[in-house]
């Protein structure tokens, strides 16, 4: 497994992704307070990134975890820092820019074994939600599917 998908990983969940995600880039203007990002997850369920809050530092959101529809846990808040920019993402190339939820998302793709990890980008720095998709062999085991 590549270091950055072993840093995504929580006890027996793939809930907080963004965590292992450096943050950082510039502000997209397309990230609002009341968004709602919607994560299909392999052997989860589905993932809701809700956002809270949007300052020029970061991006606070709660991530809601289910599984057939019933809740795993109580919701976690978490933080997706926005500036100042951190190193951006070191390897792998461009990708296909990501329409979704009427947003373009421009993308980067880098491959690390078996696993191929999809990410959110400015540039090539990281910026909310961070991943996007993973697969490994090419099976899907998180993808971003729609945002309200």
């Amino acid at each position: 497994m590549p270091v950055a998908a072993r840093r995504l990983l929580v006890p027996g969940l793939l809930a907080l992704l963004v965590a292992g995600c450096p943050g950082g880039g510039e502000a997209t203007g397309e990230v609002r307070a009341g968004q709602r990002w919607r994560f299909r997850s392999a052997g989860v369920g589905e993932q809701v990134y809700e956002v809270i809050a949007v300052t020029a530092a970061e991006v606070v959101f709660r991530v809601r975890t289910s599984a057939g529809g019933e809740p795993l846990g109580d919701p976690l808040e978490q933080r997706f820092p926005r500036a100042p920019a951190t190193p951006p993402l070191v390897g792998g190339e461009p990708g296909p820019p990501l329409a979704v939820g009427g947003l373009r998302l421009e993308t980067w793709i880098t491959r690390e074994g078996r696993h191929t990890t999809t990410t959110a980008v400015q540039g090539r720095a990281p910026v909310f939600p961070g991943v996007v998709r993973v697969e490994r062999d090419g099976a899907v085991l998180l993808e971003l599917l729609d945002v309200r």
